[in-house]
């Protein structure tokens, strides 16, 4: 089911449905899919979103009946269901963001239709729709996720993996040695290179307002970004 369910999320992600009709449809279906892309507020669910929501409200089943049979106690034990719990509370409210949304922009496309057709750039930026959008792209995470619980059961990948799990402190001290490396170095570049990321700053931020004027200066804007100043 899970390597299923991740070929539904990657045709989802890569937006199959629209590709499909610009290779194999007819020219009233190109025409048609043209204007309906046109419209960016008020769109009713795709198929393969009607699919997700299929496989997720199964797989809310399987968990409830998991810890219905073993109970909470041993369902806890597990740290894989700590990922599904979060990826089915993930979808759960992406689809209850898809709804609120699908409500309020038809709300607002029947008291002016031309709120239909508002690019994305112009939305709010915690819009329902794109909030929605954000908690599936992280449930997808979770559900590619799973699939590593599969490799428990292949006799190359399954040592590979117990092996890892064993050395997650060993690795977390690797990286603390690394980052302590990597800002040792930072301090020195900061040390030769701090005079110059200043008259960058200045390049960047001269317009009136302290704007950054990324037309005329924009490497001098990417410089001083990268002091995280």
């Amino acid at each position: 089911v899970a390597p299923l369910l991740t070929v539904i999320l990657i045709l989802v992600s890569q937006h199959a449905e629209v590709q499909v009709t610009l290779l194999f449809g007819t020219e009233a279906m190109k025409i048609a899919l043209q204007e309906q892309l046109l419209k960016q507020r008020g769109n009713s669910p795709t198929f393969l979103e009607w699919v997700v929501v299929i496989y997720v409200l199964g797989f809310i089943w399987e968990e409830t009946m998991e810890i219905s049979r073993e109970g909470m106690r041993c369902y806890l034990r597990n740290m894989w269901n700590f990922i599904d719990f979060t990826r089915n509370s993930l979808y759960v409210g992406t689809t209850l963001l898809r709804v609120a949304a699908y409500v309020q922009q038809c709300r607002e496309i029947s008291k002016d239709p031309a709120t239909a057709y508002i690019p994305r750039e112009q939305w709010d930026d915690f819009d329902p729709q794109l909030v929605a959008e954000g908690l599936f792209a992280a449930a997808n995470v979770f559900s590619a996720l799973k699939l590593v619980h599969l490799f428990s059961i292949n006799p190359h990948l399954g040592p590979l993996q117990i092996s890892l799990g064993r050395m997650v402190i060993d690795i977390v001290k690797f990286f603390f040695i690394y980052s302590l490396v990597l800002f040792a170095f930072a301090c020195g570049l900061n040390q030769l290179l701090g005079y110059f990321a200043d008259l960058e700053r200045v390049r960047c931020y001269h317009l009136p307002g302290g704007i950054p004027d990324w037309e005329n200066n924009g490497d001098a804007c990417m410089k001083w970004r990268r002091f995280g100043k």
